[in-house]
């Protein structure tokens, strides 16, 4: 159990990485045409 702890956090991790890059890529992007 010790072990598979960090696995489904980083599992977990992970997801939420991606599924939150991309809005936060569109942030920038926006970001960057206000500021040109």
């Amino acid at each position: 159990m010790s072990s598979k702890t960090p696995s489904h956090f980083q599992l977990n991790f992970r997801r939420y990485i991606l599924s939150h890059f991309r809005s936060l890529i569109l942030s920038f992007y926006t970001l960057s045409t206000l500021t040109s």
